[in-house]
């Protein structure tokens, strides 16, 4: 494998931030395995590589997904599916840790995406063992039923035909890497440049490419599909920071069991005809009602009150 060292470029974010990626933003091209090292740092700030084998069963598995229009932190648009575990999040009533929805809909496309992380975690581990080792140390706190095996990773997804505007991930533990396969077939394009290293990286079939992405700025190069049964799959593996919050998959049942009962109290008022009549119409609008109330000041006791 080369080793490349690159000078750091001073760019203004803001000036690429949601715009969409070009290769002449980043001309010197990689479709090479290679090692990229910044300035004068030990550590790689980033990995390309290309698998010695194929991974028919993983390429089959992307293709028989269902994937919907979502979108991502900052508004971005994208045609995606998730796997692996997440975290909690009141804000989508999400009141406890859990495998994702793909597990149920699709068990065996989730369990061949789950087993592949073993491959990514090896490359990951021969590649850029300090980092790895200490991606390992931030994420014992990780109860181990959230994890990919024996891999430090938590969570990913998988894109199709996405051409991502410029971006930086949000969301993962700090300091420590992504690791992402690249699945092309008839597709012209379709690259990764990274503005800040002043490269493009020509993702080829069955690559994998390493690298922080909440650090180092990211976006996709236009493609065209020359057939019709073209595709562009990325798959990428992450490990979500706020999964140190979730308890054992026992304890996180009993928990999201009494937040229900308590939300339910806060919905219904009882009468005394052992009834109840409905406070609010919604759980969102019981929790906004709470933190109103939680912002009111309080009345300062009297004398008389105090005693």
């Amino acid at each position: 494998m080369q080793e490349l060292r690159v000078k750091s470029q001073q760019i203004d974010p803001t000036a690429y931030r949601q715009r969409y990626a070009s290769e002449g933003d980043a001309p010197k091209q990689i479709n090479y395995p290679c090692r990229i090292y910044i300035d004068d740092n030990v550590l790689p700030s980033a990995v390309y590589c290309e698998l010695d084998h194929k991974l028919p069963a993983l390429v089959e598995a992307c293709k028989s997904l269902n994937y919907g229009v979502t979108h991502r932190t900052r508004g971005m648009r994208t045609r995606s599916t998730t796997f692996g575990y997440m975290p909690r999040s009141p804000t989508y009533q999400q009141d406890s840790c859990r495998v994702v929805q793909m597990a149920h809909d699709y068990p065996q496309q989730h369990a061949v995406l789950c087993e592949s992380a073993k491959l990514l975690s090896a490359l990951y581990e021969r590649h850029n063992p300090e980092v790895f080792v200490e991606h390992v140390a931030q994420t014992k706190i990780v109860v181990d039923n959230y994890k990919m095996g024996d891999t430090p990773f938590t969570s990913g997804i998988v894109n199709k035909d996405n051409q991502l505007p410029y971006h930086n991930d949000t969301g993962n533990f700090a300091g420590v890497w992504s690791n992402m396969f690249t699945f092309k077939g008839d597709i012209i394009g379709g690259n990764l440049t990274c503005p800040q290293l002043g490269v493009t990286f020509m993702l080829r079939d069955h690559s994998v490419l390493m690298f922080d992405g909440q650090s180092i700025m990211h976006g996709v190069t236009p493609f065209i599909k020359i057939a019709p049964e073209a595709y562009r799959y990325t798959v990428v593996y992450y490990s979500l920071q706020r999964m140190w919050k979730c308890l054992p998959p026992a304890e996180e049942i009993k928990r999201a069991d009494k937040s229900v009962r308590e939300l339910t109290m806060l919905r219904v008022e009882p009468d005394a005809d052992g009834g109840g009549k409905l406070r609010a119409k919604s759980t969102r609008e019981a929790l906004q009602a709470v933190a109103a109330r939680a912002r009111q000041p309080r009345k300062s006791k009297s004398k008389s009150d105090a005693l």
